[in-house]
């Protein structure tokens, strides 16, 4: 027998409240192929389904910091000095 989730429960597996995945889940359907709902029970899941999208959601996985993010400003200006020394050198 499939595990059923109800509205309140897949919303607090996917981390969003229960009003906002009842007015949004057809574009996460969409979008980002989020589970449909299981037939004859409107909004609700199969457990292992939402699970295996929360597995794989590529949307809630952090993006990579841009280049440099963390670079120290101080050594930025060392490198930029030595830089102009060896570019004023030649």
């Amino acid at each position: 027998m499939t595990a059923v989730l109800s509205l309140t429960d897949a919303a607090e597996l996917i981390g969003r409240s229960p009003d906002y995945l009842r007015r949004r889940w057809q574009e996460l359907a969409r979008r980002y192929g989020f589970p449909q709902p299981l037939p004859g029970r409107p909004l609700r899941w199969s457990r292992a389904a939402l699970q295996a999208w929360v597995d794989h959601d590529q949307l809630r996985k952090p993006a990579p910091p841009p280049a440099n993010d963390s670079a120290d400003p101080a050594l930025l200006d060392l490198v930029r000095q030595r830089v102009a020394e060896i570019a004023g050198g030649a």
